[in-house]
């Protein structure tokens, strides 16, 4: 009652990326103190390979062999680019929290100066 069984999968996949990028900042102000973007898209492409083998014998009712054999294979084609973020959004972002948190400190330690020109 010998039987032999051979099983195998194979997964190919494509995966693709270019939609356009987001300029650096919205606005339009600060759009011309930025650099332009290094490409209009990432023109990503990556492709993956997925194998298993499976080997089977039967030798008996309550005795079988099973081998198996996996492979996993990924390559990212997609080129390198070097983005920077914009330096004036994160600024005026930097500016905003801190002068927030000196009017905090400022209340929290009784300043007389800024509860005067509250009123």
């Amino acid at each position: 009652m010998k039987h032999l069984r051979l099983l195998a999968s194979i997964n190919a996949g494509w995966l693709r990326q270019n939609d356009r990028f987001l300029p650096y900042t919205s606005n339009s102000i600060l759009e011309a103190m930025t650099s332009p973007l290094p490409a209009p898209s990432l023109n990503g492409e990556k492709q993956t390979l997925a194998m298993n083998y499976k080997v089977i014998e039967t030798i008996s009712k309550k005795f079988e062999i099973k081998a198996g054999y996996r492979h996993y294979d990924y390559n990212n084609n997609t080129h390198v680019l070097s983005l920077y973020y914009g330096a004036a959004d994160c600024s005026i972002a930097l500016a905003r929290a801190s002068a927030r948190s000196l009017l905090d400190w400022l209340d929290a330690n009784g300043s007389s100066d800024r509860r005067q020109h509250q009123d």
